[in-house]
């Protein structure tokens, strides 16, 4: 019974549940649940153990696992570290680096030094690992539209000042629906 509970527990706190259910499913889930903890004599308003686990509910009151909120918690803190240049780990500054590279090969040296200076300076990792950034989304567009070619930068300042503009232009607005020109 206790392997049981601890199971529906784990799907409770959404370790195993899809989009297909509502709220509303879920609500009527817990409160099955519940109905069954009390009726075992578990008091579901303080934590409570289950086959060794220890459960609670969390801000959204769905049932939760101390290794399940310890792992969100540590998930957390990563995804927000690796948003910032400056507080990414260095495997991550590696990957930034590496795809900086890519995108920057055929620029000027004194255009990469402004990148990596302008990295440093405000924090900002462009390549976030929970997002396709927007300098990647108008690479592929251009290797798109070129037949292959994705450098958006070229190889002046000039060039990579006008891709700059349409980068921060993207930012400022950025794709909603299908246009009809992107469509066709």
């Amino acid at each position: 019974m206790a392997g049981e509970l601890a199971s529906m527990l784990r799907n409770a706190g959404g370790t195993m549940t899809t989009v297909a259910h509502s709220k509303e499913e879920y609500a009527q889930y817990i409160e099955g649940i519940t109905d069954v903890m009390s009726y075992l004599g578990i008091d579901t308003s303080k934590d409570f153990t289950v086959n060794g686990m220890k459960y609670s509910k969390n801000k959204d009151g769905w049932y939760e696992s101390e290794a399940n909120s310890e792992a969100q918690t540590a998930y957390e803190q990563l995804k927000a570290n690796n948003r910032t240049y400056q507080f990414a780990d260095e495997k991550t500054k590696k990957q930034i680096a590496y795809i900086s590279d890519y995108y920057l090969q055929t620029v000027p040296e004194s255009v990469k030094a402004a990148w990596q200076e302008t990295l440093e300076e405000t924090g900002v990792n462009p390549f976030q690992t929970d997002l396709s950034s927007t300098l990647t989304q108008l690479s592929v567009e251009q290797d798109f539209l070129t037949g292959g070619n994705d450098n958006i930068f070229g190889e002046t300042k000039e060039s990579c000042l006008a891709a700059i503009n349409k980068i921060l232009e993207r930012i400022e607005n950025p794709l909603a629906t299908m246009t009809e020109e992107r469509t066709a």
